[in-house]
C-alpha cells in the first residue's frame, strides 16, 4: 500500500472496523483497475452505484488515496452546487489522504500556479468544485494555467452525477443549442487530460443507464457496486412486504394535505398522524437515552419531509414548539395544565407502539422521567434555501427536530435519525427523486427497535416500488448484465426527470406484443437460417400453446435477420428473457407457438411494413396463453407472395407478461 492509502486504512479501521475497511478498500482497488494506464493515453468513464446513506464518500476517498499513490497525481472532486456539501467534501478529504494539497477551487483562484504545479509532480493535487457555471469556470482556468496539463493521469470524481451534469437540452430539437451548460463544462472538462478515469458516483443511476453509449457522452463503459457494510438499513428493510409491519404507520393522506394548507403559525391543534410520530420520536429518545446513558452519540432526530414550501416549513417548525412547550409544562409543572393527561396518554400509545418492536424498555414512569429531564435540550431545525434556513447543521441537541425541503434530496446525513414523517407526494413520482428522499437509510442497526416511518399508505406502496425495482437493477448488474435497460413499473413510477432521457428511448409495456417491421426476405440470407429453424423446431407441435426453455426461444429470436425492425428489438428481448424474467420468477419456461402463414406486406402513407401476421385462429391461441408468462409466436412464411423472394422466412412476434414491469431502452445503445 502507498502512503495515502496505508494512512486512510488506517484511520477508517479505527472508525468502521477492519471488515468495513476492507470492503471500502476493496471497492476501491475494484474502480482502478479500470483506470488507464499512465504511459497509455486512454479516458475511461465509470459508474460506482451506491446505497443511499452507506458512506460513498469513503470509497471516493480511498479511490483518490489509490489513485495518488500510483501517480495520478492530479484529482478532482465534483459536488453538489450545495455550498455545505462542499465544504464537508474539502473535510472529509483533508481527514483521509496525508500528503496532497487539498483546496476548493475558489481558494486556488488567487493561488501561486507554480506551488501547484509542484504538488502535481510530487505529492498530489485535490481540487473540490461545485457543479455550478462560476466554479467550473474558475477551474478551466486554473487548469489551463498548470504545465503539461494535457499529460497529466487524473482522476474526476463526479459525485451525484445523475442530479447535476447531465445534458438537460437533449431533447431540443434545436441543434445549435442542445447542450446544457454544465454539461457542456463537464466534456470540456474530460477533453482536458489524455489520459483519465472519470467516476460518475450516484445510488440512482437511473438517468446514466439510459445514456447513450457514444464517444465524449455519459454512459459509463463499467459498473461497480458498493456494498452495504455491516450494520447498514436499506430501503428493503423499511418497505419490504415483510418487514413493513414493524416500522411503516400509515398517515392518512388528506391529513398532509391539509397540513400543507395550513397558514396559520398560531395553531396549535396536531393532525393525529403528526402528534403520534412527535410522541414516538420523544418515547424512542427516552427509550434509548435510558438505554445507553453513557454513550457520546445520544443525539437524535426526528424529520419531517412533506413539501418544498417554505411557507409549510415554518408553520410546522411553530407548530412543534408549541407543542414542545406543551409538553414541558406538562411535565414540569403538572397542576397547572389543562391537557396534561391528554399529553400522558399521547406519549403511553406511542410507549405502547414502541414497545412491540423493544425486546426490553424501561416502565413507562421510567421513560416519562427521561423525558423530562432531557427535553430542554432540543432544537427544531429548518433546512430549506431560504434565508432562514439552517447553512451548517449541527445535530448536538438531544432532541433534533428537522423539517425541511429539496435541502434533503441528497448528501444530508441524518445522525440517529429514529422517526419520519414523510408525505412529499407528486403527480409524476421520480426513483432518483423519491430514492434520494430515503434518509432513513444508513447505518442504523443499533437504533431499529425503535425506529417508525409515518407515511400514507399510497406513497408507502411507491416506495415499496422502488425498492424492488432498486435490488433487481443491482441484482442484474452484478450478474454481469449491465446494458442500457431500465426494468421497472413506469405506470407508477418514472426513472428521472423527462429533459435527461435521451430521445432514443423506448419502451415496451406489460402484456404488450411487438414483431419486425420487415424480416428479412433475400434467398441468400435466409435459406441456412431457415434450415436451422427448423431443425430447431421440428418434432414440435404446431399451432397450439406449448411451453420451451428460454434458451431455445431466445437463441432463435437472436438468429433472425431483418431488413428493417421498426419498434422490435430483439436483444433488449433477449436480455429481457435470460436475465430479468429468469433471475426473478426462477423460471426458465416460457410459452410458445409454432405456426405457418402467407403474410404480405401492407402500405401505409408510402411506407412498407408486415401487417397482421397473426390469423384469427392464432390470435385465440394466444389469447388463450397464460397473460402472465411471456409468449413467443413464430410463424414460418412460405415467401410465395409478389413481394417475397419465393423463398421461406420465419417472422417472430412476442408478448412480454401483463403483470410485468416495463422495459425501457435506449435503441441507439443496441
Amino acid at each position: 500500500m502507498g502512503a495515502n492509502v496505508e494512512y486512510f486504512k488506517k484511520r477508517l479501521t479505527e472508525e468502521i472496523g477492519e471488515v468495513a475497511s476492507d470492503q471500502v478498500l476493496n471497492t476501491a482497488l475494484e474502480i482502478f483497475t479500470y483506470a488507464p494506464k499512465k504511459d497509455n493515453p486512454e479516458r475511461v468513464l465509470g459508474l460506482l452505484y451506491g446505497l443511499v446513506q452507506s458512506g460513498k464518500t469513503n470509497i471516493i476517498n480511498m479511490t483518490t488515496a489509490i489513485a495518488i499513490d500510483n501517480s495520478f497525481r492530479l484529482s478532482i472532486i465534483l459536488t453538489d452546487r450545495n455550498n455545505t456539501l462542499q465544504t464537508q467534501t474539502v473535510g472529509r478529504s483533508e481527514d483521509a489522504l496525508c500528503t496532497p494539497y487539498i483546496k476548493k477551487i475558489s481558494e486556488l483562484e488567487k493561488d501561486d500556479m507554480g506551488l501547484l504545479d509542484i504538488y502535481v509532480k510530487t505529492d498530489g493535487l485535490v481540487i473540490i468544485s461545485k457543479k455550478d457555471p462560476n466554479d467550473l469556470e474558475k477551474l478551466n482556468i486554473v487548469l489551463s494555467n498548470l504545465s503539461n496539463i494535457a499529460d497529466i493521469p487524473t482522476l474526476i470524481i463526479d459525485d451525484e452525477a445523475d442530479a447535476i451534469g447531465l445534458n438537460t437540452k437533449q431533447r431540443n430539437e434545436d441543434s445549435e443549442h442542445n447542450v446544457s451548460t454544465i454539461n457542456a463544462a463537464l466534456v470540456n472538462l474530460r477533453d482536458t487530460f489524455s489520459t483519465h478515469l472519470m467516476l460518475q458516483v450516484t445510488a440512482t443511476p437511473q438517468a446514466i443507464i439510459l445514456q447513450n453509449d457514444v464517444d465524449g457522452g455519459f454512459h459509463p463503459e463499467f459498473v461497480v457496486l458498493s456494498k452495504a457494510g455491516e450494520g447498514y438499513v436499506g430501503i428493503d428493510e423499511f418497505f419490504s412486504d415483510t418487514n413493513s409491519l414493524n416500522y411503516i404507520r400509515n398517515v392518512n393522506l388528506e391529513e398532509v394535505q391539509e397540513l400543507k394548507a395550513i397558514f396559520d403559525e398560531n395553531v396549535s391543534v396536531l393532525p393525529q398522524g403528526l402528534l403520534f410520530s412527535l410522541n414516538t420520536f420523544i418515547v424512542a429518545g427516552a427509550i434509548k437515552i435510558l438505554e445507553e446513558p453513557n454513550s457520546p452519540d445520544n443525539q437524535f432526530t426526528y424529520l419531517s419531509h412533506i413539501s418544498h414550501s417554505q411557507q409549510v416549513h415554518e408553520t410546522l417548525r411553530v407548530m412543534i414548539k408549541i407543542y414542545i412547550r406543551d409538553l414541558t409544562h406538562a411535565l414540569k409543572i403538572p397542576t397547572e395544565h389543562k391537557i396534561r393527561t391528554d399529553i400522558l396518554n399521547g406519549l403511553n400509545s406511542a410507549y405502547e407502539d414502541v414497545v412491540q418492536t423493544c425486546s426490553s424498555v424501561p416502565i413507562f414512569s421510567e421513560v416519562l422521567e427521561a423525558i423530562e429531564k432531557n427535553i430542554a435540550s432540543h432544537d427544531v431545525l429548518v433546512v430549506n434555501s431560504s434565508p432562514n434556513g439552517i447553512r451548517e447543521l449541527n445535530f448536538n441537541k438531544r432532541f433534533n427536530f428537522v423539517i425541511g425541503g429539496n435541502r434533503l434530496n441528497r448528501g444530508i446525513t441524518l445522525p440517529r435519525l429514529l422517526v419520519t414523517y414523510y408525505g412529499r407526494s407528486s403527480n409524476r413520482p421520480q426513483i432518483d427523486t423519491l430514492f434520494q428522499h430515503a434518509r432513513m437509510c444508513g447505518y442504523r442497526s443499533k437504533d431499529l427497535s425503535v425506529t417508525r416511518i409515518f407515511i400514507p399508505e399510497e406513497l408507502a406502496s411507491i416506495f415499496a416500488t422502488i425498492s424492488d425495482h432498486d435490488s433487481r437493477q443491482r441484482e442484474l448488474i452484478e450478474s454481469g448484465e449491465f446494458k442500457s435497460i431500465l426494468y421497472l413499473d413506469h405506470d407508477v413510477v418514472k426513472p428521472t426527470r423527462p429533459s435527461v432521457i435521451p430521445t432514443t428511448v423506448g419502451i415496451y409495456k406489460p402484456g404488450k406484443s411487438t414483431f419486425p417491421k420487415i424480416p428479412e426476405f433475400n434467398k441468400s440470407k435466409i435459406e441456412l437460417i431457415t434450415t436451422y429453424i427448423d431443425t430447431e423446431l421440428s418434432g414440435l407441435p404446431r399451432k397450439e400453446v406449448i411451453s420451451v426453455d428460454v434458451s431455445l426461444a431466445s437463441n432463435i429470436l437472436s438468429r433472425i435477420p431483418l431488413v428493417s425492425a421498426g419498434s422490435w428489438n430483439e436483444k433488449v428481448i433477449c436480455s429481457y428473457l435470460n436475465t430479468y424474467y429468469v433471475q426473478k420468477y426462477s423460471n426458465e419456461k416460457i410459452n410458445l407457438i409454432i405456426t405457418e402463414a402467407n403474410v404480405g406486406l401492407a402500405t401505409s402513407r408510402g411506407s412498407q411494413a408486415l401487417g397482421s401476421i397473426l390469423s384469427p385462429t392464432t390470435q385465440d391461441l394466444a389469447n388463450s396463453s397464460d397473460p402472465s408468462i411471456p409468449l413467443v409466436i413464430l410463424t414460418r412464411n412460405p415467401g410465395v407472395k409478389p413481394e417475397w423472394n419465393d423463398a421461406p422466412f420465419w417472422i417472430p412476434w412476442f408478448r412480454f407478461p401483463d403483470n410485468e414491469s416495463h422495459v425501457l431502452f435506449n435503441v441507439e445503445n443496441f
